[in-house]
């Protein structure tokens, strides 16, 4: 499986994105909008609001990491689904996880990569090779 550059963010590496750049272009636009209001509506007014709209529209992201148990699928807006992985999750066990979660809604879901601990590096590149 090849990763591919996180379109909100090209420092971020992501395995799946939305088919559609709808939700792109508002958090693009809502971004744009907190760089001019940061003093009258405080920071990030506008993309907190823009995420809290498209969550209830179904879109999420999530993110691949570790912990000391293993690898671990979180929200990373943190509204409640916590992390799908049991605890001591496989790299295997949680791309497969990722690629479900993706695969119910693929025009409103993402599922980034986020910190992998070196431990778990090896691992997670067999797994993403043989994915």
């Amino acid at each position: 499986m090849i990763t591919i550059p996180y379109p909100r963010n090209p420092d971020i590496q992501a395995l799946f994105i939305p088919t559609s750049d709808k939700f792109d272009n508002e958090v693009k636009l809502a971004k744009e909008a907190d760089s001019s209001a940061a003093i009258s509506r405080g920071r990030d007014y506008y993309l907190n609001a823009i995420q809290e709209h498209h969550q209830g529209m179904g879109a999420y992201v999530m993110q691949i990491t570790t912990n000391k148990y293993g690898f671990a699928l979180w929200d990373t807006h943190n509204d409640g689904i916590g992390n799908l992985a049991r605890q001591g999750c496989t790299a295997t066990e949680v791309l497969q996880l990722a690629y479900n979660f993706y695969s119910k809604d693929p025009d409103k879901r993402t599922v980034i990569i986020g910190f992998i601990y070196a431990d778990f590096q090896e691992e997670f590149n067999k797994a993403l090779e043989e994915f």
